[in-house]
């Protein structure tokens, strides 16, 4: 290879790098969202369905992709999941901008688990009256 080409590869990988190094100035926002949460353990057959909840200031990215705290949310299931003697439990939260789109997840997600064909499993629904989620915002 040639210096001239070297020099041409090496200053389009620099302008690269240059490219994808920029911080990505994505805006956040408050907005309302619907959100469920789902509690399962390795160790039953037990699957913890939460029902759809509204929270009305989320955080959420300007495409709406992503939950501000998402992991905090499933964190509180989980804190809320151990009170109830379930000793080892792997919490996760769906959400959507609206509550047509979160109750399509939540059909989809219980028929996976209700499927009898990948086994029996036991689905039990948490009342809101015994769980909420607390909103989660930014600190400043």
């Amino acid at each position: 290879m040639c210096n001239r080409t070297r020099n041409i590869l090496a200053a389009a990988a620099v302008m690269l790098l240059s490219v994808v190094a920029l911080p990505v100035q994505a805006k956040d926002r408050n907005t309302g969202v619907f959100i469920f949460g789902v509690s399962t353990s390795f160790n039953d057959s037990t699957v913890y369905f939460t029902e759809i909840q509204q929270l009305d200031s989320a955080v959420v990215t300007k495409r709406g992709l992503f939950l501000y705290g998402r992991e905090q949310y499933s964190y509180q299931l989980k804190e809320y999941m151990q009170g109830q003697n379930v000793a080892t439990p792997t919490c996760l939260v769906m959400f959507a901008s609206t509550r047509n789109k979160i109750e399509k997840m939540f059909v989809k997600l219980r028929r996976r688990y209700q499927n009898p064909k990948k086994g029996l499993y036991d689905l039990k629904y948490i009342d809101a009256n015994a769980f909420r989620f607390i909103t989660i915002r930014p600190e400043k």
